[in-house]
């Protein structure tokens, strides 16, 4: 058995977390795009190495000096064997709190390995990154995609369409829409209107913009799904035509907040090329 059984990775990112596996460093930083998986391939990574692993930063709050203050005094607890922190979403530390944890990266305790994952490193202290070893995970290929939806049990094609549709790469996403019934009702509701705004043609793209003109919250909300559903592309198929498109959803969503004209930033953003 090998400590990735059961988990859908793609083959560069493997050969990278085998190299982290056989020689742990210090400290890492695991990033990759929101649904590649990074706690759960983090964990079983941990897991496989020790049985002494302790992670914070999973519960969408915001990461104190409190939080890291109880990270160092776990981490100065005399053990014989290895320890490993992973700190979930490590984005989510306050500045004051990654100037802390760089103190404690500046002075390495014994046997106490650290593990940051992320879906925006770029949100992270220089000064943190420069003392970390980084491993990007990159989106599965098709035909792990098609193999891990085919083995979750029986999908309708609409289904397996949608999930394509927002999820494909991404096998933490796909795994949650396919086996969540309430999520994939929530996440459909939205898929075939960011469908049309990005794919569909000029006249279904003015009758959406007609649907949607009278409802601010709502546009901001089409936008930011649609942004989302680009970001994912964007991180297999890097066109320059994807990040104008992605870049007209931004300007739109934030001119609709500053009270700009609905009808008419939702028309820019869906006929950007």
């Amino acid at each position: 058995m090998s400590w990735h059984d059961g988990l859908i990775i793609s083959p560069n990112s493997l050969r990278n977390l085998d190299a982290i596996h056989k020689s742990l460093p210090h400290s890492t930083i695991i990033a990759g795009p929101l649904g590649i998986g990074t706690l759960a391939i983090t964990r079983q990574l941990a897991r496989s190495i020790t049985s002494d692993t302790m992670t914070i930063g999973h519960d969408d709050q915001t990461i104190k000096v409190s939080d890291v203050r109880d990270i160092s005094s776990y981490a100065k607890t005399k053990v014989a064997s290895s320890r490993i922190i992973i700190i979930d979403d490590a984005d989510r530390m306050t500045r004051s709190a990654q100037n802390a944890f760089l103190k404690m990266l500046e002075e390495p305790v014994s046997n106490a390995h650290f593990i940051l994952t992320t879906h925006s490193p770029q949100s992270l202290l220089p000064t943190v990154r420069s003392r970390c070893q980084e491993v990007f995970l990159s989106p599965v290929d098709l035909a792990q995609t098609i193999k891990l939806i085919d083995s979750l049990g029986e999908i309708s094609q609409s289904a397996r369409s949608q999930i394509s549709f927002v999820a494909t790469g991404l096998p933490a996403e796909i795994t949650r829409l396919s086996t969540d019934k309430s999520y994939l009702e929530q996440v459909s509701g939205d898929i075939d209107s960011v469908r049309t705004l990005l794919q569909g043609s000029l006249y279904d793209k003015i009758k959406l913009i007609q649907s949607y003109k009278d409802s601010r919250a709502k546009s901001i909300e089409l936008l930011e799904s649609s942004s989302l559903v680009i970001r994912r592309l964007l991180v297999s198929q890097p066109k320059t035509e994807l990040v104008n498109r992605l870049e007209g959803m931004i300007t739109a969503s934030e001119r609709i907040k500053l009270g700009g004209n609905v009808r008419l930033q939702l028309l820019h953003a869906a006929t950007l090329n």
